[in-house]
């Protein structure tokens, strides 16, 4: 930061009031020898040091706020990975519902096709089973026939 000093710059080196111009002195050790402080470098140095002391309370400030962002993004996302972990147990759940209804659907399916199978051996059974016995009447039918016909020749 640069400050614009609005006060008149004074001469470095001045003429020595004490030795009336016989020697030139700075315009500090002329203070100095009337015992006076420089009172621009004095407020020099307290400017400079109210801005150091702004910076660190800036910075001060600034490391404050990073760490409550810290502790927010840190309590938000505690919180967003609660509700997906949450989340991710209810599917887990449903999954293994879905896996028992499927295995539930899979045994019916087999029960299911084993009893239809059973009951087309059962119909085909029954079918031949009415076959045998009308071609078994019809044999005694024939048998019937053929000892009339030679019975009567």
């Amino acid at each position: 930061m640069a400050m614009t000093d609005a006060t008149v710059q004074l001469p470095e080196a001045i003429e020595c009031p004490l030795c009336l111009g016989k020697g030139e002195l700075s315009r500090t050790e002329v203070l100095e020898r009337l015992g006076m402080k420089d009172f621009a470098r004095v407020a020099q140095l307290s400017a400079e040091e109210a801005i150091r002391l702004v910076l660190k309370k800036e910075k001060d400030a600034e490391q404050a706020r990073w760490a409550k962002f810290d502790a927010e993004l840190a309590r938000r996302l505690a919180e967003v990975t609660g509700r997906h972990s949450a989340e991710l147990q209810k599917l887990r759940t449903e999954k293994e519902e879905f896996v028992v209804r499927l295995e539930e659907f899979r045994k019916n399916a087999s029960a299911t096709l084993e009893n239809a199978k059973q009951q087309e051996r059962l119909a085909a059974e029954r079918e031949l089973q009415e076959q045998l016995a009308s071609l078994t009447k019809r044999i005694a039918e024939l048998e019937a026939a053929e000892r009339l016909a030679t019975d009567n020749i």
